[in-house]
């Protein structure tokens, strides 16, 4: 390393002339070790203030967007039927949990990063030996939790909006489907039994499948290689919060034994289902499928194909 005796930096002047004659004397002395170590020590000190100033960066963007999926979801707090509104409202909610998180570990992280950077800055043109060490190693964890940090914020913010996306072509479907005239879920919700098994038969012979038989709340159905049972599971007028039961999962159960199907579709216009009836669900055999409220509009109103449809367990 060569030292400049001519170059164009001027040293601090001090008021003090015995400060001046010092560092004078200091400068005259250095040799290309003296300035190297300087070079590395304030160098040291500059990446620390950079790498907390890019914790304070991340935090700062994480809070932005954790007010933004806030105030997305309070838009929408006004939603309870509609299932874009209700979708969209819940996929802020699940961003502003993740973000909020995000944003309490990033400020820890800050917080420290700003707590080695000042015991460095202290360290300045010292030897602590094993203290100093351990500050470099620590920063060097937190640029790799930086790194790892802003991954894992690109990929929710990615996945937020490929579930926007769908969102987007679910109401494209509605918008479509309202210029259509057939069967809505309101109309649905106030069918009995008999209109509504014939309403499920009309749609599963729009999709092409052949109903073989068909007995109250119970379709055979079969389609090229395919055969199976559709239960109709409605409920005339149903309740906000009234439930698919494990009842209702028991008697598909029991059916699809006693015929010897294959597989089972319950058709159901209520929109949740009870934790029992859902763990049953995961294990039973034959394999049951659901098809809850929000998906039972998807196919009969928007005329989206059941194989698409939002379905439960």
């Amino acid at each position: 390393m060569i030292i400049d005796r001519n170059a164009g930096v001027t040293p601090n002047r001090y008021q003090s002339p015995l400060l001046r004659r010092t560092i004078g004397r200091r400068i005259g002395r250095a040799d290309r070790d003296d300035m190297l170590r300087a070079l590395l020590w304030v160098n040291e000190v500059q990446m620390a203030g950079d790498l907390t100033a890019a914790w304070r960066e991340l935090h700062s963007r994480l809070d932005r967007e954790t007010k933004e999926a806030e105030r997305r979801r309070d838009r929408q707090s006004w939603e309870t039927f509609d299932q874009v509104g209700v979708g969209t409202r819940t996929a802020a909610q699940e961003l502003a949990d993740k973000l909020w998180s995000e944003r309490y570990e990033a400020l820890e992280a800050l917080e420290e990063c700003e707590r080695v950077t000042e015991k460095l800055g202290e360290c300045l043109g010292m030897d602590y030996g094993d203290e100093q060490a351990g500050l470099r190693t620590v920063l060097a964890v937190l640029n790799d939790q930086l790194q790892l940090a802003n991954e894992r914020l690109g990929d929710l913010i990615s996945a937020d909006k490929a579930e926007l996306h769908g969102w987007a072509k679910l109401e494209q479907h509605r918008r479509n489907a309202a210029v259509r005239t057939g069967v809505t879920l309101e109309q649905l919700d106030k069918m009995d039994q008999q209109e509504f098994d014939r309403a499920i038969q009309d749609a599963l012979e729009r999709s092409g499948f052949h109903v073989t038989s068909n007995k109250p709340a119970v379709l055979e159905v079969s389609r090229e290689t395919e055969t199976g049972l559709v239960i109709c599971a409605n409920s005339r007028n149903p309740a906000r919060d009234q439930k698919t039961d494990i009842e209702r999962i028991v008697d598909a159960q029991r059916l699809a034994e006693e015929r010897g199907a294959s597989g089972v579709l319950v058709i159901s216009n209520l929109r949740y289902v009870s934790h029992p009836a859902h763990r049953l669900l995961q294990d039973v055999k034959p394999k049951i499928r659901l098809v809850q409220r929000f998906g039972l509009q998807q196919w009969i109103e928007w005329g989206m194909p059941l194989s698409t449809v939002s379905r439960s367990a």
